[in-house]
């Protein structure tokens, strides 16, 4: 066959591209998804963001600058990808479009951002404690600085709570149901504040001397005995943040995790002030601890769904990242809590621990669109190092039954990548002209993509992702291929891709008892 380009430097081109856009491992930092367009984003630490959707379509952003992302958030069901880097560049991407559409550098550290969902207003909380509020105008395609700002010392004198020094917004969660006017922040110490913009006062306040609790939720302990409720120091110290999500349908009770390695269930609904007479707040917080050692890892990550669908106010599944003995194996845990009246009867009704292939990155829950509300999770994605992208199906974690051991581990599913490049190993590639005169277009679509319509996963799960545009290929009927992309593997096998279009659709693998393919030839 002849060479798409005649030349061995076109070849290595594409090889380049090939790595770039299809599998070689990139170290990757945070995830977003779009739960009305059914996308998934993947940042990396060097300025790329992945997209992934159904029917095989992936595409690729590149930042202009090389840097980290530490944010990454959907404005939802607009095309619209909002990325925030370790520079403190905010940058607004247009997906129908593949751009930068705009971007703007923040003055300080930003430590906490959210947007506020069904809008295109955003919440963002920087290292001096001042929230700041910002909107993408759709019309000038600009992000505006909106004149609505809280610092932490004037929001501290209107919850009636002295502070002696500045504290970094570590978390922003603004409370369901409210359309973002009312919003949980919190800040790095421990100070906890559900603030309502509207009104400009304080809902609940929580910390600085609420830490004082008549027992734990029982059952949470790898070895911990359901019936067994330990004593909670009441010499606890001030802690500081380093995870929240909210823990109820309603946003009526939030988990926080701790740089101790605990985690405090809060109730927000009951009023607390510091400048009126205190009520009994031992009702009002729980303790979940995950190891009983006195050195444990600090709780970085926790997500919460729903866990019934009959009854979703009743408990749900707490997933934590952290949490154990200084030491353990790096595992992400699953926890069912049940609760049959308030926070005082919360319980651990059973731990499943998942195994983690690399060094944990991110982690997204994607909820199922069968259910209203979207409260459920059809799928859970788990984002390690380097660059590996493993999920499970939401019906088995939710279904997970115990064996006479220990709890039955869901089954992970690698993502199935386009062109594998490290499992198998690829050995040689190159790629093929079919238009020159010797050898004419010919219609190979019946034999390759109508059989592809999303990535192959094995057993009964389905890919969660279905969103994006197919390719040009895909939508016609008359197609012919006239490039092939063909890689050779160390296992023997070979595969080809009609290159015909910059996104590969997958056309055959051909398996081999050779255990190496060296050299290929195509005639």
């Amino acid at each position: 066959g002849e060479k798409g380009g005649g030349a061995a430097g076109d070849v290595a081109q594409l090889d380049a591209q090939i790595a770039l856009h299809y599998g070689v491992p990139y170290a990757a930092s945070v995830m977003a998804f779009d739960p009305v367009q059914r996308l998934l984003a993947v940042g990396t630490l060097d300025g790329r963001i992945k997209i992934f959707g159904g029917d095989n379509i992936e595409g690729i952003l590149i930042s202009p600058k090389s840097m980290p992302y530490k944010y990454l958030q959907f404005i939802q069901n607009q095309g619209l990808l909002i990325a925030v880097s370790n520079e403190n560049e905010i940058q607004v991407w247009n997906l129908e479009f593949r751009q930068l559409f705009h971007s703007s550098q923040w003055d300080t550290n930003i430590t906490a951002f959210s947007v506020i969902e069904g809008t295109f207003l955003m919440y963002l909380g920087d290292e001096n404690g001042l929230l700041s509020v910002l909107k993408y105008d759709l019309y000038d395609g600009k992000l505006q600085k909106m004149p609505y700002n809280v610092s932490i010392h004037s929001l501290a004198e209107a919850a009636g709570v002295p502070l002696l020094d500045t504290q970094p917004i570590v978390g922003i969660l603004p409370q369901p149901n409210t359309l973002g006017t009312r919003v949980l922040i919190a800040y790095e110490k421990g100070f906890l504040v559900l603030w309502d913009v509207s009104e400009d006062h304080a809902i609940a306040v929580r910390g600085y001397g609420d830490l004082h609790m008549k027992g734990q939720v029982t059952g949470a302990q790898t070895h911990a005995s359901e019936d067994q409720i330990d004593n909670v120091d009441e010499n606890e110290e001030e802690r500081e943040i380093c995870s929240l999500c909210w823990a109820s349908r309603g946003g009526s009770t939030v988990a926080v995790g701790y740089i101790t390695g605990d985690i405090l269930l809060w109730d927000m609904t009951a009023v607390s002030s510091r400048q009126g007479k205190q009520t009994d707040v031992s009702s009002n917080v729980v303790k979940l601890q995950l190891a009983s050692g006195s050195r444990r890892l600090p709780v970085i990550v926790l997500h919460w769904s729903a866990g019934s669908a009959k009854d979703t106010t009743k408990g749900g599944k707490l997933f934590v990242y952290g949490g154990d003995d200084m030491g353990s194996e790096e595992v992400l845990t699953v926890l069912s809590l049940e609760s049959s009246n308030g926070l005082e009867s919360v319980r651990c009704a059973s731990r499943v621990d998942l195994k983690l292939d690399g060094s944990f990155a991110d982690m997204i829950l994607i909820p199922d669109t069968g259910v209203p509300d979207k409260i459920r999770t059809s799928a859970l994605f788990i984002l390690t190092n380097p660059g590996q992208l493993n999920f499970y199906d939401g019906g088995a974690l939710f279904s997970a039954r115990k064996s006479e051991e220990e709890y039955a581990q869901p089954e992970a599913q690698k993502f199935p990548v386009v062109v594998p490049t490290i499992d198998p190993s690829i050995t040689v590639t190159d790629m093929y002209s079919l238009t020159g005169r010797e050898h004419p277009s010919i219609s190979l679509k019946k034999f390759c993509a109508r059989q592809i319509v999303a990535p192959p996963i094995s057993g009964n799960m389905k890919w969660p992702l279905t969103g994006g545009v197919p390719s040009e290929m895909s939508l016609k009927e008359d197609h012919a291929v006239e490039r092939i992309y063909v890689a050779g593997y160390q296992d023997g096998s070979v595969r080809i891709w009609d290159a015909t279009f910059p996104i590969l659709m997958p056309m055959f693998v051909l398996d081999a008892k050779v255990t190496s393919t060296v050299f290929l030839v195509v005639d």
